[in-house]
């Protein structure tokens, strides 16, 4: 799957999103593998433009659920 955002790695613009419809499933790079975000992450920011502190926040509340905290 394709999206109009760029790779921070490489600028690929080509991600890999696994064909279940998990939320916590990762979206990576296909060039280099690097982690994009998760499903949710990628979906709440196509539905409207986030500013960088918000998808900071986002991304932090991710991590310390993978990490399992409560976020």
């Amino acid at each position: 799957m394709t999206d109009d955002k760029t790779c921070p790695r490489c600028g690929g613009q080509a991600f890999d999103m696994p064909d279940t419809a998990r939320e916590w499933d990762e979206v990576t790079c296909i060039d280099c593998g690097e982690f994009i975000d998760t499903r949710l992450g990628l979906a709440e920011r196509q539905a409207e433009h986030l500013t960088p502190l918000t998808e900071a926040c986002l991304k932090t509340r991710a991590m310390a659920r993978d990490m399992g905290m409560r976020a």
